[in-house]
């Protein structure tokens, strides 16, 4: 029976390490199986496409634009027809551009491939000039912001000239504007259908111009940009420009940013886009989010949005939020990138922002008074307070910085604008500014200076805006924080806040919801805040305002005070007295303020936390500040006198039967003579008793003590007797 139970139980074991054993290679060979699935779908999906216009299908993924005369105005949609040909047979298609002057961007025909958005990539494209063409420009457009910009605007433009000369053109905002490389050898013909290779991975290019079996190289140039322009869309296009040329075919591969192969990202077809009209008003200051709606529904989150404001002065617009800056009405219009034509717009009304004591305009330049002027010219000079009128003019209702230093180094030619009497290690801070002229200069915020002698990042904080569009925090012990913003308008007009709070300086950028750059762990410095300035920049300032924060970074509002006062004033003390003083508020508030003490002589009294100790005599003046807003003040002047000396009590007169026993009696004068004793003792001098008249009472005392010591000494012995 054991024996049994025995190879039962063997045998279970050994069905059982069957199972687990099959159920893991079933499972090994499907997770194995699911591995290899998805390694071909990835590499399934496709990563290049290739358009050999052998058929008229090909075109549908393709736009035709046109520009005619400055290209900066922008293209016009049009039907292929109107500006190319296509050849089926032969696989080609052919642009229609007439001649122009020769001088570049007369006429200009895009055929944009809307289909396929692409940031990195590898294009090749077979071209050629068309039969009679005396010459114009040939080649690929990319990193298009939207398919209505023309020529090179919006992009870059990657071309043959037809010396053969490959060229690198972009709109003047990145690294490379209006150079041209050339390299062509002496049997370049550009009759002869050549291979055009242009590849672009991050700010690095290629542009080379080859042989179609790629033998000989006629001309290349590679390089790295200067600046990143890549706009969200990445839009490509064949373009021809002032003459006639053709293109045979056009193959690109999406690349990432290591330049390997990646599927192909297709755009989304829109029918419309529609802003929603419920926003209409803003206030100053105020960031408001636009809502829209895209047909189809689908494409919500998978088509990028160009937002414009028809005046920037009064209203800007970033990513679908629109932040007011000053009253006035503005245009916001919405477009979808990859397709102009889908557009929408609604009218903003942006008005008056509530105004408070710390609230400033510069309409006249009595509002300078509330301001003091530094000016620090390098790290090695001290500078120190001025006139704000040497770097400083209050012209048409707004601030401007004059008199630019020769350097356009932004640690040096610090000029600054203090406000007075508020000093404090947390607030917020609010400027509407611009850089009118586009010149390089550093604009923002300065804070913990106490003397002005010193730049910013020497004495305190500076929390600025550099001139190409990186906030920046700067400071004693910080070092250098910065960030670089998208599209940010050099010469429009900025809303810029600063919060600097606890330990955490947040700076943003007409955007008001989220900041653009949030620096932390520093140590701020209790000091005066003020508008920073440095470089060449003709910086424009409409508005100023400055709030206190505590350390959590919510606002501490106490605007509606309008003065303060020691509730309890006296005119007298005496010296040695204390007082407690007691301070109300114009009009009465139950929020908490701080303040300061103080005394014009410490000598005379002196303060320690609200109680007034009064230490000598004399006249002192006792003086109350807000800590954080100087202005509420207020004080009491007090003399303080001596103590008074305590009164003597009266000197009672003198009772003449109280005389001195060594006094001698007038009646009974002394002559010197001698008198018989009566008693018998022998003579005696006149005036003097007997010896035994005078001894009387104190034998009779020692008699009395002697006895009273007898009587004692008896009850004592009896005591202990007993």
């Amino acid at each position: 029976m054991k024996e049994m139970r025995r190879r039962t139980m063997l045998l279970s074991s050994v069905c059982v390490a069957v199972l687990l054993a099959a159920v893991l290679a079933l499972c090994g060979t499907g997770v194995e199986g699911a591995s290899r699935a998805s390694a071909a779908e990835n590499e399934s999906a496709p990563t290049t496409v290739t358009y050999d216009f052998t058929s008229a299908e090909q075109l549908n993924d393709f736009a035709t634009f046109w520009s005619s005369g400055d290209c900066s105005s922008g293209a016009e949609s049009k039907q292929f027809s109107e500006h190319w040909s296509h050849d089926a047979t032969a696989g080609k298609v052919v642009s229609a551009t007439a001649h122009g002057s020769n001088q570049g961007w007369t006429n200009i025909a895009q055929l944009v491939l809307t289909k396929y958005k692409f940031t990195n990539f590898e294009a090749e494209i077979q071209i050629n000039h068309a039969s009679g063409s005396q010459g114009g420009w040939m080649g690929l457009q990319f990193w298009k912001a939207a398919n209505s910009s023309a020529g090179r605007k919006g992009g870059y433009f990657a071309f043959i000239q037809r010396e053969g000369h490959v060229t690198l053109w972009n709109d003047g905002e990145g690294g490379y504007d209006n150079n041209t490389y050339e390299g062509r050898a002496n049997n370049f013909d550009n009759s002869v259908t050549s291979l055009l290779t242009v590849r672009i991975v991050g700010k690095d290019f290629s542009v080379k111009l080859t042989s179609l079996d790629g033998q000989t190289e006629y001309a290349k140039k590679e390089g790295t940009l200067t600046q990143d322009m890549l706009p969200n869309t990445g839009l490509v296009s064949l373009t021809s420009c002032d003459d006639q040329h053709e293109f045979h075919s056009f193959k690109i591969t999406n690349l990432n940013g290591e330049g390997n192969p990646i599927p192909l990202e297709e755009i989304i077809k829109l029918d419309s886009l529609t802003l929603d009209k419920t926003v209409t008003s803003v206030k100053e200051g105020e960031t408001i989010e636009l809502g829209y709606t895209l047909d189809p529904v689908s494409a919500t989150g998978k088509v990028d949005v160009n937002w414009a404001s028809s005046d920037t002065s009064v209203a800007v617009v970033r990513n679908g939020k629109i932040t007011g800056l000053k009253a006035g009405a503005a245009k916001i219009t919405a477009t979808v990138a990859i397709d102009a034509t889908k557009t929408d717009s609604l009218d903003i009304t942006v008005t008056a922002a509530d105004k408070t004591t710390h609230y400033f305009t510069f309409e006249n330049e009595e509002v300078m008074s509330e301001f003091t002027a530094s000016f620090v010219e390098s790290a090695s000079k001290d500078g120190g307070a001025e006139e704000y009128g040497e770097h400083w003019t209050v012209d048409g209702g707004l601030l401007k910085r004059k008199n630019f230093p020769e350097s356009n180094d932004a640690g040096n030619n610090h000029a600054c604008l203090y406000l007075n009497d508020r000093v404090t290690d947390y607030f917020e801070t609010t400027l509407v500014y611009r850089n009118a002229a586009d010149a390089n200069g550093w604009f923002g915020i300065a804070s913990g200076a106490l003397l002005y002698t010193k730049r910013c990042q020497d004495e305190g904080l500076g929390t600025f805006m550099q001139y190409d569009g990186k906030p920046t925090v700067w400071g004693k012990g910080t070092g250098i924080t910065e960030l670089t913003v998208a599209n940010y308008g050099k010469t429009e007009w900025h809303i810029l806040r600063v919060r600097a709070y606890g330990d955490t300086v947040e700076m943003y950028l007409d955007d008001m919801s989220v900041p653009a750059l949030t620096k932390s762990g520093l140590e701020l410095n209790k000091g005066n805040v003020g508008i920073l300035t440095t470089g060449q920049g003709e910086f424009e300032i409409r508005s100023f305002e400055f709030k206190y924060l505590d350390e959590n970074g919510d606002v501490i509002d106490f605007s509606d005070i309008e003065s303060i006062a020691i509730k309890n004033k006296i005119q007298k003390a005496t010296v040695g007295e204390t007082f407690t003083l007691e301070i109300e508020t114009t009009p009465a508030t139950d929020k908490t303020l701080e303040y300061s003490f103080s005394t014009s002589d410490s000598n005379v009294a002196f303060v320690s936390g609200n109680t007034l100790r009064f230490i000598t005599d004399g006249e002192v003046t006792v003086t109350v500040v807000c800590t954080k807003d100087k202005r509420l003040t207020d004080s009491m002047t007090v003399t303080v006198e001596k103590k008074a000396e305590p009164e003597k009590p009266p000197v009672e007169p003198e009772n003449p039967d109280d005389k001195d026993p060594e006094e001698p009696d007038d009646k009974n004068p002394d002559d010197g003579k001698t008198e018989p004793d009566t008693n018998g003792g022998g003579t005696s001098k006149k005036g003097c008793k007997s010896a035994v008249a005078t001894s009387a009472p104190f034998a009779l005392a020692a008699l009395a003590l002697t006895g009273a010591a007898v009587l004692l000494g008896k009850k004592k012995r009896t005591n202990e007797n007993k």
